[in-house]
C-alpha cells in the first residue's frame, strides 16, 4: 500500500473533487446547449422578429465541433468547465443562447465558490505544522499533560520532557504511556508523588 503524506492525500483529494465537479459541470453545459434553441421556432414562423441564420448555432457549432465527434465536444466542455471554475475564463468558448447564458451563469457562482473552498482548504494546509517537530510537540504536550494530571512537580516535568525529547524525534512520535512507565527513573518519579 502506498504510504503517502496527509498533505498529499488533503491534496489529491481536492484535484479529484475539482474534476469531479468540472466533469459534471462540463456535461451539463453540453446538454443544455444540445437540446436546441426553443427560440428558433418561433424565429422561423415569424412570431419574433430576428435573424433564423444566428439561432440554433450552438457554442460547440461556433468553434466548428462536428455533431458526431462526442469525444472533441467532451473534451471543450470539460475545458470550458475548468476555466470556468477557476475563473480563468479565456473567452474563447461563450454561451450562443440564453440557456447556455443562464446556465453559464450559475455555473460561474458554483464555479466562484468551489474555487474559494479550495483556495482555502490550500491556505489551511500550508498553516498546518507537519513532519517530525509537529508530532514531536504533540507528543511532548500529551506528555505535559499526563504529568500535570499525576500533579508532578514542575522540575520533574521538566527532567521528564529533556529526557523524552530527542527520544521522540528518534520515534517519529510514536510513544506509547508504556514507555513511560517502563523507564525506571520515570516511572521512579510518578511513584513517589
Amino acid at each position: 500500500m502506498l504510504d503517502l503524506s496527509p498533505l498529499t492525500l488533503r491534496c489529491i483529494n481536492l484535484g479529484t473533487k475539482l474534476t469531479v465537479m468540472s466533469h459534471f459541470l462540463g456535461c451539463f453545459w453540453f446538454f443544455v446547449s444540445a437540446h436546441g434553441d426553443p427560440d428558433a421556432n418561433q424565429c422561423e414562423s415569424g412570431l419574433l422578429e430576428c435573424n433564423p441564420a444566428l439561432l440554433g448555432t450552438t457554442w460547440w457549432e461556433q468553434i466548428n465541433i462536428k455533431p458526431d465527434n462526442k469525444l472533441d465536444q467532451y473534451i471543450a466542455s470539460l475545458y470550458w468547465a475548468f476555466t470556468t471554475m477557476t475563473t480563468v475564463g479565456y473567452g474563447d468558448i461563450h454561451p450562443r443562447s440564453d440557456r447556455e447564458r443562464v446556465y453559464a451563469i450559475v455555473a460561474m457562482i458554483f464555479g466562484a465558490t468551489m474555487f474559494g473552498y479550495i483556495i482555502g482548504s490550500i491556505a489551511a494546509l500550508a498553516g498546518q505544522e507537519r513532519g517530525i517537530e509537529a508530532l514531536t510537540k504533540k507528543k511532548l504536550s500529551l506528555v505535559r499533560h499526563f504529568c500535570e494530571e499525576q500533579r508532578v512537580s514542575e522540575n520533574k516535568v521538566r527532567e521528564v520532557m529533556k529526557h523524552y525529547q530527542p527520544s521522540l524525534r528518534v520515534l517519529f512520535g510514536q510513544i506509547s504511556w508504556s514507555i513511560i512507565y517502563s523507564h525506571k527513573s520515570l516511572f521512579s518519579i510518578f511513584s513517589m508523588h
